[in-house]
């Protein structure tokens, strides 16, 4: 049995939510790459999952990427290298969502979300295959997504549409084709706990097992 439902926005900057939509409706001039391009306007899309979000953000809100570098900044060596561009990879994110929910991190610009219960439209959802105290040398085994809406919820699986930049469609619910490669939508499955804290994935519906990561939330905040 499942619940099917439709989430609120967060609320966030109008900019931020024609941005998405814009994102959503990509189709041309769309191509998987750590170039990390992205011109909203053009719709031209050459990004990863990270630069994806990154680049989002930059453009609505440059302060809350300028918060989030400084803690990598104080973060030092025990944390993979940066793209050429500089970009924060997945484990960053992690790493500063972590904080966030300890909090030994404050912010003006972001707020931790512990649980699959309170998502919203607009959600950022980054996960690794590490522990962020933990060394080391590749950013393999992680991910970023934007949450766009509630699929259906199991008992213990909250399945969404998202909206990434990926090589490898979430299956046949995805909009990308064996062509096209890059930003698109599909639908990923969040296994949660008892309070709804997030602990494992499944990359598309026909996936039999799930993947254990560690997995976080973050939302944008207005001031």
């Amino acid at each position: 049995m499942f619940e099917k439902t439709t989430l609120p926005h967060t609320g966030f900057k109008k900019a931020y939510q024609r941005l998405i939509m814009d994102c959503e409706s990509s189709s041309s001039c769309n191509i998987y790459s750590d170039e990390n391009y992205l011109n909203s306007r053009q719709h031209s899309y050459r990004v990863n999952c990270y630069g994806l979000v990154t680049k989002l953000v930059d453009q609505v809100e440059p302060k809350a990427l300028l918060e989030l570098n400084r803690h990598i900044n104080t973060i030092g060596k025990m944390r993979p290298s940066l793209d050429s561009q500089g970009l924060p990879a997945p484990l960053h994110y992690v790493d500063f969502i972590s904080q966030l929910e300890k909090g030994t991190q404050k912010s003006r610009h972001w707020q931790a979300i512990p649980s699959v219960f309170s998502l919203k439209k607009g959600d950022i959802i980054a996960y690794t295959t590490h522990k962020t105290d933990q060394y080391v040398k590749r950013c393999s085994g992680q991910h970023m997504m934007i949450v766009i809406d509630e699929y259906y919820r199991t008992e213990k699986c909250l399945w969404l549409k998202i909206l990434d930049s990926t090589q490898s469609p979430h299956g046949l619910c995805d909009q990308r084709t064996k062509t096209l490669r890059g930003v698109g939508t599909g639908i990923i499955g969040i296994q949660f706990n008892k309070h709804g804290k997030p602990y494992a994935l499944k990359w598309s519906v026909y996936q039999k097992g799930a993947l254990k990561r560690y997995i976080k939330i973050v939302r944008l905040i207005d001031l």
